[in-house]
């Protein structure tokens, strides 16, 4: 009768047929991660299991593992970069066995600081250069985004990615103050700024002109030079002088001294002059006494 009693305990023990895991397939060297096995059927006497990695086992460590009421739990620290294989055993020498591959990486570096580098003017019409650079050299990313933050009307700019940071083209459109930042493009939220200051640049007449004298009923003309295109020329001293373009013309009816000033000047450009005279005499008159005496003859 006792062996009745001992084989029907036997006989009617449930074993444990299944085993699922769950938790995280990847982490980061240094992370602690927490892999559970739950074990079926809900009926089974010993639901237990027992861990171990079962390959890779010098890139993790399982620092504890503990039952639960549906199976087990066990936490690893990840150690090296690469797969682990970790294993759940049912306790119940069922035999039954289930596995979970995670991957482990290098955490990533991020960007630690952002500095900007290249001159603080430029001036309208021309460009300017500037660079950023991203620290630590190890960064993941070190790639930056560039805006404007303040004054975007008075330049526009071109940017490209480099080794150690970006760099961004200024082109100077109008006078005025900007504001240029580079924010690290790996989401650290490290970013530098830089004022720029855009300047008028300057126009310059580069033809000559000095003091002339001419006679009345004679024409002049002055081409007016200029180191940028695009330049309004205009003319005072005298209303018999116009302007066509880049030149200067008129012919003058009555004799004086005109003091005459040219203007070149553009938008967003500050402006250049030029003055000399314009002595008029008649044509009928003498420039000069000559040195042995005036002769009148009468007509």
């Amino acid at each position: 009768q006792r062996q009745t009693c001992i084989r029907d305990r036997i006989e009617s023990s449930t074993p444990v047929t299944s085993i699922t895991m769950s938790g995280p397939s990847s982490g980061e060297v240094g992370d602690t991660i927490t892999i559970t096995a739950t074990t079926s059927p809900s009926t089974a006497d010993d639901r237990g299991v027992t861990f171990t990695i079962s390959s890779g086992s010098t890139r993790a460590t399982i620092t504890s593992q503990s039952e639960t009421s549906t199976g087990g739990r066990c936490t690893i620290e990840l150690e090296s970069a690469g797969s682990i294989t970790v294993r759940a055993t049912a306790s119940d020498g069922s035999g039954v066995t289930a596995t979970k591959t995670v991957t482990i990486t290098e955490p990533e570096v991020l960007v630690t600081s952002v500095s900007i580098s290249g001159s603080s003017t430029v001036q309208v019409g021309s460009t300017l250069t500037l660079t950023a650079t991203t620290s630590p050299s190890n960064a993941d990313d070190r790639t930056v985004n560039w805006s404007i933050t303040s004054g975007t009307s008075h330049v526009s700019y071109t940017t490209s990615d480099t080794s150690t940071g970006g760099r961004i083209v200024l082109t100077g459109l109008s006078a005025g103050t900007v504001t240029v930042r580079a924010t690290a493009a790996d989401g650290s939220g490290e970013y530098a700024t830089k004022t720029i200051t855009v300047q008028a640049a300057d126009v310059e007449i580069t033809s000559s002109r000095g003091d002339t004298t001419i006679s009345t009923g004679t024409a002049f003309s002055y081409v007016v030079n200029t180191n940028v295109s695009g330049c309004t020329i205009s003319v005072s001293g005298a209303d018999w002088l116009h302007v066509s373009g880049n030149t200067v013309y008129g012919t003058p009816t009555e004799a004086g001294d005109f003091d005459i000033t040219i203007t070149a000047s553009r938008s967003g450009y500050t402006s250049d002059t030029q003055s000399f005279t314009i002595k008029v005499v008649s044509a009928l008159s003498f420039t000069s006494v000559p040195t042995t005496g005036l002769i009148i003859v009468e007509v």
